[in-house]
């Protein structure tokens, strides 16, 4: 069995969470003898060269459906006897190549959407930046009028998220979702949309099996890992929180790896609130932090997964979160591996934050427990799902 993997740019396991997922996933359908490659849209500067042999780039890195594109797909899906064809765009542009519409019956399809349904939808004003400062009429004044259009934009945001799970429902042969409480709202959105048609696969451990690892070895750190950005990471959320509770614990540090576009503005935040034990360190192999960090903080008004949780998990680090996707649940048991946090209460947060940096033998305990929970998402269990679903698609065909 051949399977592609379709992404918008190349595969590059420590850039992100979803390619390191990618990555995870194709090595383990390697091992049991299937051929994997990546399309990509677009060549990044950084490209891993020891992946090179595993990528196709599409002519056109400007278009998505055109010509040349469409009949490059269409030559190497032949040429290359591709079987399935694994959109990890979801209802990014890669949905408007990436279907049965352009592709019609050469290959089957499979969506996979990465984060939630509804969960940008329901927090839909904590994506929209207000700024009423009264000494800057241009930023209060736009601000102003974001707020009076809220309404609007909210109607528009759900009508375009009807019409888009509508195509990928109509063009897809299956639509992954990453975990089970988010079947019902797919099928609201959808009309006569049927339940066999959604397959729940959740994230694997991008980590090989970790070895026993002794807390006798953490550091008094509190991490972050991911992309600074205002909608939906929000790190300034933690910014404030530390800024509560730094005084209290002089021996514990904040480290935030990542970059993004809010990098600037969120060092700006350290220096206004004269802060000095936040380190923000950029684009890392996050392994190493994990190794050493005692608590893992999420601040994002919403997630597909949170593949970072299982990934602190997975290294005994206790992992936080505000309660406001569903997939949280299937991951973080409040008080038993982990604190979940009613949205978005910055004090109940920093409360929370504060007891595990107090109490050592709760947090080691938590962390035991993270540790035994993310056995669940072993690439072998999740692998054994994607094959699952490869032999279902093809159980009437050759493939």
């Amino acid at each position: 069995m051949n399977i592609a993997f379709f992404f918008e740019s190349d595969i590059n396991p420590i850039k992100g969470g979803t390619e390191r997922v990618t990555w995870s996933v194709a090595k383990y359908l390697i091992s049991k003898g299937m051929k994997v490659v990546f399309i990509a849209h677009q060549k990044r500067n950084d490209f891993d060269p020891s992946l090179l042999s595993y990528h196709r780039f599409l002519p056109d890195s400007v278009g998505y459906d055109t010509l040349e594109n469409i009949r490059y797909l269409q030559n190497l899906i032949q040429d290359e006897g591709i079987d399935i064809l694994v959109n990890q765009g979801g209802l990014s542009d890669e949905i408007k190549l990436c279907n049965k519409k352009v592709l019609q019956d050469r290959v089957k399809i499979v969506s996979v959407i990465h984060y939630g349904i509804l969960e940008d939808l329901r927090y839909f004003k904590e994506f929209l930046r207000f700024q009423f400062i009264w000494n800057k009429p241009f930023i209060f004044i736009e601000s102003l009028s974001r707020y009076l259009r809220m309404p609007l934009l909210k109607k528009k945001a759900v009508k375009n998220r009807k019409n888009q799970l509508s195509f990928l429902y109509r063009y897809s042969d299956a639509i992954v979702l990453l975990s089970e409480g988010f079947k019902d709202d797919f099928l609201q959105f959808v009309d006569n949309a049927k339940k066999e048609k959604l397959f729940v696969i959740p994230n694997p451990n991008t980590y090989e099996r970790i070895h026993e690892q002794s807390l006798k070895n953490k550091d008094n750190i509190v991490l972050y890992v991911g992309r600074l950005s205002y909608s939906p990471k929000r790190v300034d959320r933690l910014i404030t929180i530390w800024k509560n509770i730094e005084y209290q614990f002089p021996e514990w540090k904040f480290l935030i790896i990542g970059d993004g576009p809010e990098r600037t503005q969120l060092e700006a935040l350290v220096l206004k609130y004269k802060l000095k034990r936040i380190s923000f360190l950029g684009y890392q192999d996050p392994e190493v932090y994990y190794q050493k960090a005692r608590i893992f903080c999420l601040s994002s008004t919403y997630e597909g997964f949170g593949m970072v949780l299982t990934e602190a998990m997975q290294h005994k680090v206790v992992p936080m979160a505000f309660d406001s996707y569903k997939a949280l649940h299937d991951i973080v048991e409040d008080k038993k591996n982990g604190f979940v946090i009613p949205p978005f209460d910055l004090s109940a947060y920093a409360s929370r934050l504060s007891l595990l940096m107090k109490d050592f033998r709760l947090c080691a305990q938590l962390a035991e427990n993270a540790q035994e929970k993310v056995l669940e998402f072993d690439v072998e269990k999740i692998g054994e799902k994607w094959m699952g679903l490869f032999k279902f698609l093809c159980q009437n065909e050759k493939c």
